[in-house]
């Protein structure tokens, strides 16, 4: 059966989850991790025009951009000639992301991140800072406290005239 969020069935593991404030939820990433595969297939059939559109407009050659939240990486073609580090919450996911076509750096990652996770992201990109945040169905699964100390990450992470694009 498809893994679905709107499906009833697997809308469970999906409806009401979020990302701890010490850390992710096992739950959440349980899922993510078990249904990998599929997910990532059901991902790379969606696909986000308009989202892809923004990419390719906003990231060039060169471009250093952290993606939040890569899952299969379906997002990377657009982003073409950057400098990508790329990471996600899921072992498993990143698993399947590594499989596909691009050379971006991987990184494990639980929002919000770590003072340490925070400056190993940092060492991973020459600049310090990112011109680019991505963050695309990432930021849903954050309650207000994580959400709040993920977005101050991300001010942390972004050059000042840095850009961050996301979607929900």
């Amino acid at each position: 059966s498809s893994i679905n969020p709107t499906n009833p069935r697997t809308a469970r593991a999906f409806r009401g989850l979020y990302f701890g404030i010490s850390g992710p939820m096992s739950e959440t990433l349980d899922y993510y991790n078990a249904h990998a595969k599929a997910l990532c297939s059901q991902y790379d059939k969606a696909i986000p025009e308009a989202f892809h559109r923004l990419l390719a407009r906003w990231i060039t050659p060169n471009t250093s951009v952290l993606e939040l939240g890569c899952g299969s990486r379906r997002d990377a073609r657009f982003m073409a000639g950057a400098r990508v580090t790329a990471t996600d919450g899921s072992a498993g996911m990143l698993s399947e992301a590594r499989e596909r076509k691009g050379k971006p750096i991987y990184r494990l990652l639980s929002l919000p991140a770590s003072a340490s996770d925070v400056a190993r992201l940092r060492t991973d990109n020459s600049d310090k800072a990112f011109d680019v945040v991505v963050a695309s169905a990432v930021l849903m699964h954050l309650n207000d406290e994580a959400f709040f100390r993920t977005a101050r990450n991300i001010a942390e992470l972004t050059k000042e005239d840095g850009l961050l694009i996301l979607s929900v």
